[in-house]
């Protein structure tokens, strides 16, 4: 014959199951749930990537991508690629002047994390004007205040020198990057004939 167990018995039970399922949700950590909020945010940095590079048109993918890339670059030690495939969309997508500004004042919080990428961005330099060049302008700005020893040798090689894409740097874009230096004395570059 079966015990009858009685309605506070019952309720008993289910208070200790549910005690356990408490227990267990507990003994996640912060971290893990930050780890997997930054794993899923970097999922789908990379997929509106992907989905962009598909289909240009997708603007609202690069710009979701972008952001996303930026959440996971200023959490991440290991970032390069990421990196990389952020200022791709920056310098490829056709973003309006609004995305472009959001865009920059979150890039402009970046510090050190530029330097990995310092070739693409010069590279950014010898293109046609265009709003994502300011936006490379102002982020070399940035970076010569403090790395400038980092920064000037690339700099000069992309003035100097007659790259084979034909990479020149104009005398205005010259001039905001070098008005950065805060140099004492004025930098005199040959011109190579």
């Amino acid at each position: 014959m079966s015990a009858r167990v009685s309605y506070s018995e019952l309720i008993a039970r289910a208070r200790e199951k549910r005690d356990a399922e408490y227990k267990k949700l507990s003994s996640f950590t912060i971290s893990q749930i930050e780890t997997a909020t930054e794993k899923a945010t970097h999922r789908w940095s990379w997929a509106n990537a992907c989905l962009y590079k598909q289909d240009n048109s997708q603007i609202k993918c690069a710009a979701n991508a972008v952001l996303g890339f930026i959440q996971s670059i200023e959490k991440r030690e290991e970032s390069f690629s990421d990196m990389i495939q952020m200022i791709y969309l920056v310098f490829t997508a056709n973003f309006s002047e609004i995305e472009i500004q959001k865009i920059g004042e979150k890039l402009l919080k970046f510090d050190t994390k530029f330097l990995q990428i310092s070739s693409q961005l010069f590279a950014k330099l010898g293109k046609p004007s265009s709003q994502s060049q300011q936006l490379v302008i102002k982020l070399l700005q940035k970076l010569f205040k403090v790395h400038y020893h980092s920064l000037l040798f690339p700099l000069l090689l992309c003035i100097r020198e007659n790259l084979p894409n034909s990479i020149r740097i104009d005398q205005d874009v010259t001039f905001q990057v070098y008005k950065s230096l805060h140099l004492k004395k004025k930098i005199t570059i040959m011109k190579k004939t």
